[in-house]
């Protein structure tokens, strides 16, 4: 670490001076102060999913500090945890075409002598695209060391440590070349062909499907959850059927994991109403039991989760201006009309002052009035 010229790197909230203390503590034991270590790397080093100059170092010394034989099974999870999102950061960044140019030296140091001198100006200058560009390149070339990195803790005692584990290796793998890629799958798949506890082997079937891996074996499981997991992965009817089959039952989805993979950042329902929303050769009549069990399972905190992409599927034929109320779709499939009469019925998404759901109803051209929407649907009904 003390090779590394920290002041010439940056971060979310400017030169990356700070992170070398937050790194250290990451090997030491306190708490406290590994807690504040994985909140810079979050919150600065990856601010958002950002992938900044210091973030490629920052990595580095991450995967490195995980070998420490003294790092605390807390931090071990937190460092795993962090290394992930960094490589799917980097795998969902576009670093342009490469390879990147090298930007000139001299360009670099008026670029870093403006930025400490708080010149907001210095952030509009043609280096700083080119180092953050490179950044995202050399993130993705430590897959490898991550991946080396995680190995050998997929069976560490702890199971946040395992988790984390899984997830991170999922992730590395996606970016390692075509000949590394192969072998890292195999071991992942057995490593779903060992287990036995539900949310380990769902984590670890996310983990084949980040690398890359067929995940189809796993769509005749006998956990509707590992069945889920796997049809995240299978893009073919036989997963999108399993995906509607699993959101007829909203709640049960939530409620299928003592601890969520990792790689299942929200509401399980709402990982899987999004990827079958996306896929768009499964038609609306095919997801319409999923979607009106969404709907009626909805309620007023997560409509731009749920009631606002549904809608927005529901009647792709209506084009919204911001700020501008569109007609609402002269004809309604027996479908359209089966997707907002679920709305209708679900009172929890009319509270007069959700702005979100009022947003919802507009962008599809329906009226803000419960009542007038179920006008409107018996008129398109006849």
């Amino acid at each position: 670490m003390t090779a590394t010229a920290w002041d010439r790197l940056f971060h979310a909230y400017g030169p990356a001076t700070d992170t070398p203390e937050h790194l250290a503590a990451l090997s030491g034991g306190d708490e406290d102060e590994i807690d504040d270590a994985l909140d810079h790397l979050d919150g600065a080093v990856l601010h958002q999913g950002t992938i900044w100059t210091a973030t490629p170092a920052a990595v580095a010394e991450v995967a490195a500090r995980l070998a420490d034989p003294a790092a605390a099974a807390t931090a071990q999870a937190g460092m795993l945890q962090w290394l992930g999102w960094a490589m799917d950061a980097a795998r969902q960044s576009d670093p342009g075409a490469e390879p990147v140019p090298e930007p000139a030296e001299a360009d670099v140091d008026a670029f870093l002598r403006a930025s400490a001198a708080e010149d907001e100006e210095a952030w509009s200058s043609p280096v700083v695209e080119l180092l953050m560009r490179r950044a995202v390149v050399d993130v993705r070339a430590l897959a490898p060391q991550v991946a080396a990195a995680a190995s050998p803790l997929l069976d560490h005692p702890a199971p946040d440590v395992r988790r984390e584990a899984v997830a991170a290796l999922g992730a590395a793998t996606a970016l390692l070349g075509e000949g590394a890629q192969a072998p890292a799958v195999s071991a992942l798949t057995d490593l779903v062909a060992a287990s036995a506890d539900r949310d380990e082997k769902a984590a670890r079937v996310l983990a084949v499907r980040d690398g890359g891996g067929d995940t189809s074996p796993w769509l005749t499981d006998p956990d509707p959850a590992v069945r889920a997991c796997a049809a995240l992965g299978e893009r073919g009817p036989a997963g999108s059927a399993e995906l509607v089959a699993a959101l007829r039952d909203p709640a049960a989805c939530d409620a299928w994991f003592t601890e969520r993979p990792p790689q299942l950042g929200r509401h399980v329902r709402l990982v899987l109403l999004g990827e079958l929303l996306e896929r768009e050769d499964v038609s609306l009549d095919q997801m319409l039991p999923a979607l009106t069990a969404m709907i009626a399972a909805g309620g007023a905190f997560t409509v731009d989760s749920d009631v606002a992409p549904i809608l927005r599927r529901t009647f792709p034929e209506v084009v919204f201006t911001p700020g501008v109320r569109p007609e609402p779709a002269p004809a309604w499939s027996a479908a359209q009309c089966a997707v907002v009469a679920a709305l209708v019925a679900n009172e929890a998404t009319w509270a007069p002052g959700n702005g979100n759901a009022v947003l919802a109803r507009m962008q599809v051209g329906l009226p803000d009035d419960r009542a007038a929407a179920a006008a409107l649907l018996a008129e398109r009904q006849r």
